[in-house]
Order: structure tokens, then sequence, then C-alpha cells
């Protein structure tokens, strides 16, 4: 799963999304943002459950990166749900 600059996973069997979001600092570079979240509706490929929980976590990241953290680079996290594609996560 890919978000912009950010990448994660999507737990097929807990319906869990977790997102790895760069946020640089000068004292470290490296620094990123992790976003853990999941929804029971979304265990086991629900379509609407994972829909909402796709849109929640585009914007939660987007929320923490930009207006909480303001990470470097957070302007370039796209608008929009993430999205998860056919064949990821765990199973």
């Amino acid at each position: 799963m890919e978000f912009g600059p950010s990448y994660g996973a999507y737990s097929y069997l807990s319906g869990t999304i977790t997102l790895d979001i760069p946020c640089p600092t000068s004292s470290d570079p490296k620094a990123t943002l992790f976003l853990n979240m999941g929804a029971s509706a979304a265990r086991e490929g629900d379509a609407e459950g994972m829909t909402r929980l796709e849109e929640v976590g585009g914007y939660a990241a987007r929320t923490l990166a930009q207006k909480v953290y303001k990470c470097k680079g957070a302007d370039k996290l796209p608008e929009g749900p993430v999205h998860i594609k056919k064949g990821e996560g765990t199973r």
C-alpha cells in the first residue's frame, strides 16, 4: 500500500491499516509518523468497511502530517483515501 511518500500494509483478517509517514526534522531526517488503525467492519475484505477505513486513513494521515506535526514534505500526501491494491495485505 502506498499513499504518496507513505507506505504501509493492510491486514485482511483484522481489518487494520498501518502507515509509515515520513516526517523528517533537522535533528532526525529519517523520522516517521506511525499510523495504525482498524475497524471490525473492514475485516475479511468487507467492501463498505474497507472503503470507510481507506477514507479515514487518508484523512488521518494528512491531518497528522500537515496540521499536527507539520512534517516537511507533507504537502505531497494526496487528497482522498488510502488505496489498498488487490493482493496486498496479510492473510
